[in-house]
């Protein structure tokens, strides 16, 4: 079992990179898969903007049931993470907003037109044992390089067990679907059957009344 943990420890991809640029017509949504319990630590350079600016970034996280976790005005650089409950698919979410100059209050650009111009957004997701400052535990907690490994190793073996009961549940959902597809589509051809039989007897019984009519006269 061990070797298998370690195998797919090495297939899982914990850090995404994204760079894009954000304007005022619509916000950018984009998609993190996570299972249970799983930390995820998210960074982000927004270098086009000062705090000067009119505009405001902000950033949202979203859970399952598209209930916010997570919300903040992004600075130039800056981090935030979050822990899921829930295994599934986790929503971050970037739009602007623009500051209102009469009464210094925040709301969103759609309802004031075009912003300035689009800001270049570069966005990094880390998940799992990868998000974890091990320099910092390390040093708060008088940890040897020995002890920090092994709990390297830990924290992967982990995250590898959840992730392998997330991809099962999601197997299983698979599965379930696909039987009940299946299953509609045997019926559905017994239908269709049934339907073709039905026809055939009305046909053959249509033209057997047909042939007796015209042999009588």
């Amino acid at each position: 079992m061990l070797p298998l943990l370690l195998l797919l420890s090495l297939c899982i991809l914990p850090t995404s990179s994204l760079y894009f640029l954000i304007g005022a017509e619509k916000r950018k949504c984009f998609i993190e898969e996570m299972p249970a319990n799983t930390h995820a630590v998210a960074s982000y350079v927004n270098a086009d903007w000062s705090p000067k600016a009119d505009e405001i970034i902000d950033i949202q996280v979203y859970d399952l049931q598209e209930k916010s976790v997570h919300q903040q005005d992004a600075d130039i650089t800056g981090r935030f993470a979050w822990t899921s409950t829930d295994a599934g698919r986790y929503k971050i979410c970037v739009s602007i907003k623009t500051k209102d100059a009469s009464s210094n209050q925040v709301k969103n650009n759609a309802n004031r037109g075009e912003a300035s111009h689009k800001y270049k957004f570069h966005f990094e997701v880390t998940v799992g044992e990868e998000s974890r400052n091990y320099a910092k535990m390390m040093k708060s907690n008088h940890l040897t390089n020995m002890e920090v490994e092994v709990l390297k190793l830990t924290d992967r073996m982990k995250d590898v067990t959840r992730e392998l009961k997330y991809q099962n549940k999601r197997e299983e959902e698979f599965r379930n679907t696909s039987e009940s597809t299946n299953t509609r589509v045997m019926w559905w051809s017994v239908l269709q059957m049934v339907v073709m039989l039905v026809s055939a007897g009305f046909q053959s019984y249509h033209l057997k009344r047909f042939f007796e009519a015209k042999k009588l006269r």
